[in-house]
């Protein structure tokens, strides 16, 4: 067992700096400090907006500095403490603040399940922050259920992709999703039954013209931010009566304020990834049984040039499916 592995990290210049990246070959391996503390020998990472992102609030930069980048991985189990439902060599996936662009990670045992059979490492790595968002806006929060109407809003994205496949797998009625034009035979391949194309429309748009109004159960929007444009809207009209419009952002402050207060606007929710086992096993089972897929957009492996690569495609914000990075096979 190595004492040092090597890393893709948060790295700043001084208290006040904006967050960088650097890559390491000589950052400590962790050690298990506590129960329900996993080691585990990463083969397998997707890159998610947040990775990147939170280095722009203010004073996290210190809290980040010295952690390996990104928080989903796939691995094999290294050591685990006495009584874990783990043992070494079980292959599992999941989300840890620890960090996973390197080598070695530690994960909490309640925030991991074993790996499906039937996704490489990778694709299962890129099931957990897009899978589990879209699961709990979907049905946790959302409520949706079999026989009804959902719009998804960013089919083609890492969480609408999976988004479709859920909903479908749960037996949703008619599902309508939003994206580019180059993407509509992937969506309708997902399941989508009806497919509006942004780019396609001419000014001043509307929604409802291709899904009949007050038809939606559910509207789930993985698209809309600061710096995208607002679907809501556009969306609003074809949402049924108190039916609930769910998002993964806001362009307006005042809905994170709400949603962290737990005093959302009616019928609008802000949903907040909870990373836990049992959603992720439900994730899997899907998997297993062939109703859910990872659309991947790229593979690379790990090495600094490609974990750099791999933050700038993902800025461009016109990726199809996950970024993927897997560890070099001789270091498996």
């Amino acid at each position: 067992m190595p004492s040092k592995m090597k890393a893709f990290i948060y790295s700043s210049k001084s208290f006040f700096s904006k967050t960088e990246f650097a890559f390491v070959d000589d950052l400590k391996v962790p050690s298990p400090t506590r129960k329900g503390d996993l080691l585990v020998k990463v083969s397998g990472v997707t890159i998610n907006p947040i990775d990147y992102k939170l280095c722009g609030f203010p004073f996290v930069s210190t809290y980040l500095r010295g952690r390996p980048v990104a928080m989903d991985f796939c691995g094999t189990v290294v050591s685990t403490f006495e009584g874990s439902r783990f043992k070494r060599g079980d292959q599992v996936f999941g989300s840890t603040f620890s960090g996973t662009l390197a080598e070695y990670t530690l994960a909490s045992e309640d925030k991991v399940a074993l790996k499906p059979e039937k996704l490489s490492p990778e694709a299962t790595a890129g099931l957990v922050c897009a899978g589990l968002t879209s699961y709990q806006s979907l049905f946790t929060t959302g409520g949706l259920q079999a026989g009804q109407n959902v719009t998804i809003i960013g089919g083609s994205g890492g969480c609408g992709s999976l988004a479709i496949q859920m909903a479908k797998a749960a037996g949703a009625g008619k599902i309508s999703t939003v994206c580019s034009s180059r993407n509509v035979q992937m969506v309708k391949d997902l399941g989508a039954d009806v497919v509006v194309t942004y780019d396609t429309q001419p000014e001043g748009w509307a929604l409802s013209s291709f899904i009949d109004p007050k038809s939606q159960h559910l509207v789930y929007d993985t698209v809309t931010s600061p710096d995208d444009f607002n679907y809501e809207p556009l969306a609003r009209p074809v949402l049924q009566d108190q039916a609930l419009y769910v998002g993964i952002n806001s362009p307006n402050a005042i809905d994170w304020i709400r949603a962290v207060t737990r005093m959302p606007r009616t019928s609008h929710r802000l949903v907040m990834m909870d990373a836990n086992s049992k959603d992720l096993e439900q994730l899997a089972k899907w998997a297993d049984e062939g109703k859910l897929t990872v659309p991947v957009e790229e593979t690379l492996t790990f090495s600094e040039d490609a974990c750099r690569s791999a933050f700038e495609k993902l800025k461009s914000r016109r990726t199809k499916g996950k970024i993927c990075i897997v560890m070099p096979e001789n270091d498996q």
